[in-house]
């Protein structure tokens, strides 16, 4: 599984396509990270042991076959590719590892689902780009784009220059995050392209989800917010940041008209009106969705009931506009501790993606003789 670019659904559509082919009987299913670029620390007994951010996703939730060392035999971090340059790490020796690793998976698993770095070319800079990686395994490329026509299908023909140079195949493509009022026009036309210029399927199209991409309060603290009260709520998402610089009437209007939606609402800690206004709003609802982040926040301030835990409170030193624009750009990742998002994307997912056209796709570019037996029964689609 690779992707045109950066962020745009590789992880959940890998997700999607696991958690999938499980539900149809067709497991055991092994994932691999081959090269990892962020990491994370996981316990194995008394052993402490670093592997790619993405694994324990596969690893913990939907039980995948590989233990995690072969699941992410290569994590580029911080240094590594100056010792690369100086020559400290062999491309060929890390190939080997990676080729073990998936061997050993792969005996162990019907369906071995590896799951690239980033766009195509990543990797590169250290002889470990995903479509050398695919080529080496001989192993087909499943490429996820974003929703549109001509943006997609110029990333697309971008990245399918490096596949073809590396010796890869590209099998398929997965449409993802389309705007719900355009998928029949994405999989008529994106679909349509595909097929006549590059004589490449399209296996799915995924419509955008806003609670897939919501942030949660956990998510906050990895930005450094400190979270002061509700730490039951960690796991909470918003559908909205509101910042607020109103005074208390129009506030108070603004939380009404938001009462159905799980909203995130940023304060100066020096409005006290504010927060007892927002105080009022909570002792007066029984289940509130809402959050406070306060702003410029030098010591915590007293905030009677807010602390009793009901809703999250955040607090950070940042000022507002700088707060607000983080909050904005940040790209909520899902992760180990978000068990609910995670099953939300693989629901979401595996029932976008046409599991027959999958299969068989994966089956044509291997050249596998096979007695594969159809599944439109469960996928239902086109």
């Amino acid at each position: 599984m690779a992707a045109t670019r950066q962020h745009v659904g590789k992880t959940s559509a890998s997700l999607g396509i696991v958690g999938g082919l499980q539900r149809l009987g067709e497991g055991p299913v092994g994932f691999m990270k081959p090269v990892g670029q962020t990491s994370v620390e996981v316990s194995l007994g008394t052993q402490r042991v670093v592997v790619d951010k993405d694994v324990p996703l596969f690893k913990e939730i939907l039980q995948c076959q590989g233990s995690y060392q072969e699941m992410s035999p290569v994590v580029i971090n911080r240094g590594y590719t100056r010792q690369y340059l100086e020559g400290g790490i062999s491309s060929e020796r890390e190939l080997e590892r990676i080729k073990k690793c998936f061997r050993d998976i792969s005996c162990q698993s019907r369906f071995t689902l590896l799951e690239g770095t980033g766009h195509v070319a990543v990797g590169s800079s250290v002889g470990l780009s995903n479509a050398r990686v695919a080529a080496e395994l001989d192993v087909p490329m499943v490429l996820v784009l974003n929703g549109g026509i001509g943006k997609a299908l110029d990333e697309f023909a971008l990245n399918l220059e490096l596949i073809k140079a590396e010796g890869a195949t590209l099998c398929g493509v997965i449409l993802n995050k389309v705007r719900p009022d355009k998928m029949e026009e994405m999989r008529e036309y994106t679909g349509a392209a595909l097929e006549r210029c590059y004589n490449i399927p399209l296996l799915g199209c995924v419509p955008d989800a806003s609670f897939l991409s919501s942030p949660a309060v956990l998510d906050f603290e990895k930005l450094g917010m400190c979270l002061i009260s509700g730490h039951a709520h960690r796991g909470q998402h918003f559908s909205k940041i509101e910042s607020v610089l109103t005074d208390v009437g129009p506030f108070s209007s603004l939380m009404r008209a938001d009462a159905d939606e799980s909203v995130l609402y940023m304060v100066h800690a020096s409005r006290t009106d504010l927060i007892m206004e927002l105080e009022r709003f909570v002792e007066s609802n029984p289940e509130p969705k809402i959050g406070l982040v306060l702003v410029q926040a030098q010591s915590i301030p007293e905030l009677g009931s807010l602390t009793d835990g009901r809703i999250p409170v955040l607090c950070t030193a940042e000022s507002l506009d700088a707060a607000s624009a983080r909050l904005r750009k940040y790209t909520a990742k899902l992760n180990i501790s978000d068990s609910e998002r995670t099953r939300a994307v693989i629901d979401h997912y595996a029932s976008h993606i046409c599991f027959d056209s999958f299969v068989q796709a994966i089956i044509d570019a291997s050249k596998i003789k096979s007695t594969y037996t159809p599944l439109s029964a469960f996928s239902g689609q086109r």
